[in-house]
């Protein structure tokens, strides 16, 4: 199980969301890992969407521990 924060707090160390699609679709698809996104609850709008662009597959794989 990886924990994984998807939003810097620099924006310029901010990765693109394509590359935390391309991280977590390997490790769900091709390792069987779990993903658990954690953050404050402006980043569950991305973690929906890097969730969805990874793929049907995926979806049980993705844990989102962010809440209003």
């Amino acid at each position: 199980m990886y924990s994984i924060a998807v939003r810097a707090t620099d924006g310029r160390r901010q990765w693109p969301l394509d590359r935390w699609v391309r991280v977590v679709r390997r490790l769900v698809g091709e390792h069987g890992c779990e993903i658990v996104f954690c953050g404050a609850p402006r980043d569950m709008a991305m973690h929906a969407e890097i969730a969805a662009l990874a793929g049907s597959s995926s979806v049980g794989g993705f844990h989102d521990l962010t809440s209003d």
